[in-house]
């Protein structure tokens, strides 16, 4: 069976990428907004991937309420009626454990699981469906999707047993690690496009810049996926990329 798991922090205003109050014009409020955008598209990417079964990991426990209500319209109303998504709660003391206890919580020896981020709302359904098809016709395996700084947005495992993802996030880089397991484990492996999830401020004037391009592509391209709720969010929130000083490199989030 194919299985998206999307690791995610409920959408509780003050608790979600706190980095971006300190480093951008925006307020927790509107950061709250931009975050449950990124959540929704993740989730109406893997909705419309060939995915059997999606499942989002919520943190804290206490906050299922919190979740549903982002969840509470159309499709995912629907495909949360039909079972096709669902919820289950993130259990353990560190990320890593909560990692690994919820993907035992889904795994199975045939299955192939993606494990997603929240905050990569570029992330497209054809980009999941390659990570399907490198695992589908074997019997172990491994997919990659790199972010900035060494980060990854996509995990992709097939095999026979669960993996404990200890030591994977709390030192060095990420992919760095991934890789490592990956050759303990004789597992081949697929390195994904590089797309950017947003933690901090470069990340955010990338996504800016880059869904700006994205818009004007699309009317080139037939069936391209846009992330529409951040696109809106985005454009309510009237963000520009500015240039501080006369350092090519040096640029800063504005607001209108």
């Amino acid at each position: 069976m194919r299985k998206i798991l999307i690791f995610a922090k409920s959408p509780v205003q003050g608790s979600v990428k706190t980095r971006l109050k300190n480093e951008t014009p925006l307020s927790e409020k509107e950061i709250l907004i931009l975050y449950t955008a990124f959540l929704q598209d993740t989730v109406t990417s893997s909705v419309q991937s060939k995915a059997d079964k999606i499942v989002i990991s919520y943190f804290p426990v206490t906050s299922r309420k919190k979740m549903m209500a982002s969840l509470a319209r159309s499709p995912f109303k629907n495909e949360l009626s039909a079972g096709r998504l669902s919820l289950i709660p993130q259990h353990g003391e560190t990320f890593e454990e909560r990692v690994t206890m919820s993907v035992r919580e889904i795994w199975g020896p045939a299955d192939s699981i993606l494990v997603l981020g929240s905050d990569t709302p570029t992330l497209r359904p054809d980009i999941i469906n390659k990570a399907f098809s490198f695992l589908r016709n074997r019997k172990e395996g491994m997919v990659l999707g790199p972010s900035g700084e060494g980060g990854v947005y996509l995990i992709g495992l097939k095999t026979k047993v669960s993996l404990n993802f200890q030591r994977i996030f709390d030192h060095g880089a990420e992919i760095e690690n991934l890789v490592h397991l990956a050759k303990i484990k004789k597992l081949p492996i697929l390195i994904l496009e590089e797309l950017t999830d947003v933690d901090i401020q470069t990340d955010l004037l990338t996504l800016v810049s880059n869904i700006t391009a994205l818009q004007y592509s699309s009317r080139f391209q037939r069936d391209i996926f846009l992330p529409h709720k951040t696109i809106r969010v985005l454009k309510s929130l009237k963000l520009k990329v500015k240039r501080s000083g006369n350092n090519t490199r040096s640029k800063i989030l504005s607001k209108e």
